[in-house]
C-alpha cells in the first residue's frame, strides 16, 4: 500500500470516529434526544412492510373444552367453553406452550393408542374448531412448522417425558415426543378434582363423535342482550380503518345503506350493524397489508395481518371482541371467519352468517363482511336441560358433537341451547 492509501485511510477513519463522536454528543442534549434517536432508527431498520407485525395473538381463541386426568377410576375434570383467560386454562398453559414448542419426531398413532396414553395423567383441549397447527402454536406463543389442520390437543405421561397428541381435521392423530417432563404435568393436573366428566367413547352414546366432552352438569348460564353498540357509526369505522371520515364521496341507498368510495376503497355501512369492504386495485395502506418474510404469506402471518383489522374493527366501534372461527387456504390466499363469544360460550348469529369473514388475496386483505354487536348480561339467569338428557338426545345424531351456543337472530338473544354441530 503507497503512502497515498494510507494517507486516505487513515483521513476516513479519522471522519468516522468524528461522525460517531459528533451523534453521541448530540444525544446527550436531551431537547434533541429524541430526535436523534429517532432519525438513527429510521435509517438503521428496515422498511416497514417487510417486518413482521408483532400483533399480540394470545386472545385469538377465546375459550376452548377443557379436560384433565389425574385418577380415571373417580372421573375426570370437564369445563366445556373454558375461558381462555380462566384461572383453569391460564394453570395449563405454560405445559402445553412447552410441550408445542419442543414437539419432535412425530410419527401417525392409532386410537387405541390414544386411548390408552389417555387413561395415565394428561390435559386434552378441544379448540372446539378446525385450525392450522402453526396457528395453535403462535397462539400459545411458539413456533410449530407443519401443513397439518388439528381439532384438539393432548398431554399424556405414560414415559418420563411427556407425549403430545394432535388429532387432524381428518380424524387421524400424531404422536410427538417432547422435552416437557411428565412429573410437570401431573403436579398440576393434581390440582384439579375430578367432577365426573367423561369422553363420548368411554360411554354407551356411540351416535356422538368418540372425543365429545361431557360434563356432569353446567354452571348458572345468564341470558344475554344483543344489540349494535353505541359506537357504530359511518365516522368511527371511516377512522378505524384508516380511512377519510369527512370525505364527501358517499351516497345513502335507499334501504339506508351508506357507501363510502375512496378509491380503491368501498364501504358499504348498513343500518343493521352490518358493513361490507371491497377494494379494487393497489392497495397501500398497511392495515390492509399482509406483512410477510417470502413472496406468499403462511398461515401465521396470514392471521397477524387479519386479527389486527379484527381488533381495530372492535375496538373502533366498542363491539364486542371476535374469536377466530375457521381458516381456509384458497388457490389466492386465504379466507378467515371470526364469531362472538361471551363468557366462553359460542352466540350462533342468524342464517349462520360469521360476526366477521376477511378474504386475503396474496397478501392484501382485499374484502370482508363485519356484522357489528355488542353483548350485555341480563338479570335472569337460563335454565337448561339437564346435561345427561341433552347428551341421550344428542346421541341419536351420527357423528356430531355437543356444545351449548347463544343464538343471535338480528333482534334480541335467547337463552343458551344445547347444539349438536
Amino acid at each position: 500500500m503507497n503512502k497515498k492509501a494510507i494517507v486516505n485511510f487513515l483521513q476516513n477513519l479519522t471522519l468516522l470516529g468524528l461522525t460517531v463522536t459528533a451523534i453521541v454528543l448530540l444525544m446527550r442534549f436531551p431537547m434533541l434526544d429524541g430526535v436523534v434517536s429517532w432519525k438513527m432508527s429510521e435509517l438503521l431498520s428496515a422498511p416497514e412492510s417487510t417486518v413482521q407485525s408483532s400483533v399480540d395473538l394470545s386472545g385469538v381463541v377465546a375459550s376452548v373444552h377443557l379436560v384433565v386426568t389425574d385418577e380415571t377410576e373417580f372421573g375426570r375434570y370437564t369445563q366445556i367453553n373454558a375461558p381462555t383467560t380462566g384461572a383453569e386454562f391460564q394453570r395449563l398453559e405454560p405445559l402445553l406452550r412447552g410441550a408445542i414448542g419442543s414437539a419432535t419426531a412425530s410419527r401417525e398413532a392409532t386410537h387405541a393408542e390414544f386411548q390408552t396414553a389417555m387413561k395415565t395423567p394428561g390435559i386434552y383441549v378441544d379448540l372446539t374448531t378446525v385450525l392450522p397447527v402453526s396457528v395453535v402454536a403462535a397462539w400459545l406463543g411458539e413456533r410449530f412448522d407443519s401443513e397439518d389442520n388439528v381439532r384438539a390437543l393432548a398431554l399424556t405421561t405414560a414415559r418420563e417425558t411427556a407425549t403430545l397428541f394432535l388429532l387432524r381435521e381428518d380424524g387421524s392423530l400424531v404422536r410427538c415426543e417432547c422435552a416437557l417432563t411428565s412429573s410437570a404435568v401431573r403436579e398440576a393436573v393434581s390440582e384439579f378434582q375430578p367432577n365426573g366428566g367423561q369422553f363420548a367413547y368411554e360411554t354407551e352414546y356411540t351416535g356422538l363423535a368418540p372425543y365429545t366432552v361431557f360434563v356432569q352438569k353446567v354452571d348458572s348460564v345468564v341470558q344475554l342482550g344483543g344489540a349494535i353498540p353505541a359506537g357504530y357509526s359511518a365516522y368511527n369505522l371511516l377512522t378505524a380503518l384508516d380511512l377519510n371520515a369527512h370525505t364527501n364521496s358517499r351516497y345513502f341507498e335507499s334501504s339506508g345503506t351508506e357507501v363510502v368510495m375512496q378509491a380503491p376503497h368501498f364501504l358499504w355501512i348498513g343500518t343493521d350493524g352490518s358493513v361490507h369492504y371491497s377494494s379494487d386495485g393497489e392497495v397501500s395502506d398497511p392495515l390492509y397489508q399482509i406483512a410477510c418474510v417470502n413472496v406468499r404469506p403462511d398461515a401465521v402471518e396470514v392471521l397477524r395481518g387479519v386479527y389486527q383489522l379484527a381488533t381495530t374493527l372492535s375496538s373502533g366501534t366498542a363491539a364486542a371482541p371476535l374469536s377466530l372461527e375457521y381458516m381456509e387456504k384458497t388457490d389466492a390466499g386465504w379466507i378467515i371467519t371470526f364469531g362472538y363469544r361471551y363468557d366462553g360460550i359460542c352466540v350462533r348469529l342468524g342464517d349462520e352468517r360469521a360476526a366477521l369473514r376477511v378474504v386475503v388475496t396474496g397478501d392484501i386483505i382485499t374484502e370482508f363482511d363485519y356484522y357489528c354487536r355488542a353483548y350485555t348480561p341480563a338479570q335472569e339467569e337460563v335454565v337448561l336441560l339437564p346435561a345427561s338428557m341433552a347428551v341421550a338426545i344428542a346421541s341419536a345424531n351420527n357423528g356430531g358433537e355437543l356444545t351449548l351456543a347463544y343464538v343471535d337472530n338480528g333482534v334480541n338473544v335467547h337463552g343458551a341451547h344445547w347444539l349438536v354441530q
